[in-house]
C-alpha cells in the first residue's frame, strides 16, 4: 500500500473491525502554524465513538469498562481521532473474521470428532509386570508410566501380571494388534471447515488450501483476487487519510478558506494493480490518472 505507515491501522481494521489513531498537534518550526506532528494507536477495545441520535459525531472516549465512568474516562475531540472502520453496520466496523464464527464452531466439533476417532484407533499398550511384585510395586510403576504420558491424552495403557515365573524379573511391554479405522473422512471434514473460515475475497493459496490444477488457479485468478483484495484495503484507508489531509489544510489555511476552496476539491489516487501478460503476477502501474478501478471485468 505504498509503505508500512498505516500497516498497523489496516491490520487492526481487518482483525477487530476498527482502529483508532490519535493525532498529536504541534506548531510548525517554519510557518508557526499547527500541524500533525505525531500519531498514536489507541487500544481498540478501550475506545468508544460518541454520536448524537441523528448520527452527528461528538467525539471519542477511552475507558476500561463498558459503562461510562468519570474516574477512568478520557475524552477526545472529533479532530483528534481518525477512526478506521471496516464495513460499518452501526457505530463500529465488522471484523474480517466475524462472518466465519459459525464455521469456526463447526471446525471445533470436527476436530473433537477426529481426536475421538484417533483415540479409538490407537491400540493400547500392555505392561506385564513380574509375578513376584507386590501391589505397592505395581501401583508405583503404573503411576510413573501415567505421569510420563500425562500430556498424551489419547494413549491407552493396560497393566497386567505375568502368569508364570518365566522371566519373572523383567517387565514385558507390547502393543495389542487390532484393526485401525479409516480417519480420512474426519480429516477431510476438518480441512473443509478450515477452508470455509477463509475470509471472502482472499485467495485460498494464502492459507495453503488451494487446489492445485484447478481452472481458476491457472487462469489469472490468484493475481486478480489479490489485486481486488488490495484495492478494497486501499479504499478502506482512504477516508481516514482524507481526514488527516483536511485537518492539515484547515490548520494551515483556516476553516473559511478550506470550506470555500478545498473541501471535496481533491481525490486520493492509489496506483492501480494490473495483471501481467502471463496472468500470474500483479504489476503496479505508477501512472494512473483514473485512480482505483474495478477489476471484476
Amino acid at each position: 500500500i505504498g509503505g508500512d505507515r498505516l500497516k498497523t491501522a489496516l491490520e487492526r481494521e481487518l482483525v477487530h473491525g476498527d482502529c483508532f489513531l490519535n493525532l498529536g498537534f504541534e506548531k510548525d518550526g517554519i510557518s508557526k502554524n499547527y500541524c500533525i506532528a505525531r500519531t498514536l494507536y489507541l487500544p481498540t477495545w478501550d475506545c468508544f465513538r460518541l454520536e448524537t441520535d441523528k448520527g452527528e459525531l461528538q467525539g471519542f472516549e477511552q475507558r476500561k469498562y463498558l459503562t461510562p465512568s468519570s474516574t477512568d474516562s478520557i475524552l477526545f475531540n472529533p479532530n483528534q481521532i481518525i477512526h478506521f472502520r471496516r464495513k460499518r453496520r452501526t457505530l463500529y466496523g465488522q471484523s474480517w473474521f466475524q462472518p466465519a464464527i459459525p464455521e469456526w464452531i463447526q471446525l471445533v466439533k470436527a476436530k473433537e470428532k477426529l481426536i475421538a476417532a484417533a483415540s479409538q484407533a490407537l491400540a493400547p499398550v500392555v505392561h506385564k509386570t513380574p509375578l513376584g511384585w507386590t501391589e505397592d510395586q505395581r501401583n508405583e510403576y503404573r503411576r510413573k508410566i501415567e505421569d510420563k504420558q500425562l500430556a498424551n491424552t489419547i494413549m491407552a495403557n493396560i497393566f497386567a501380571h505375568k502368569t508364570s515365573k518365566d522371566g519373572n524379573g523383567d517387565i514385558e511391554i507390547e502393543r495389542l494388534r487390532g484393526a485401525f479405522p479409516d480417519l480420512s473422512q474426519h480429516i477431510d471434514n476438518v480441512l473443509f471447515w478450515k477452508r470455509q473460515m477463509i475470509p471472502a475475497g482472499v485467495p485460498d493459496y494464502y492459507f495453503g488450501t488451494g487446489r492445485s490444477g484447478a481452472t481458476k488457479e491457472i487462469s489469472k485468478e490468484p493475481a486478480r483476487r489479490y489485486a481486488r483484495m488490495r484495492n478494497n484495503w486501499c479504499a478502506s484507508l482512504t477516508k481516514g487519510i482524507k481526514k488527516a489531509i483536511d485537518l492539515e489544510i484547515r490548520l494551515a489555511k483556516g476553516d473559511e478558506w478550506f470550506y470555500e476552496n478545498a473541501r471535496n476539491q481533491y481525490r486520493i489516487i492509489w496506483p492501480r494493480w494490473e495483471i501481467d501478460s502471463q496472468g500470474t503476477t500483479p504489476v503496479q502501474e505508477t501512472k494512473n490518472p483514473k485512480g482505483m478501478e474495478d477489476l471484476d471485468d
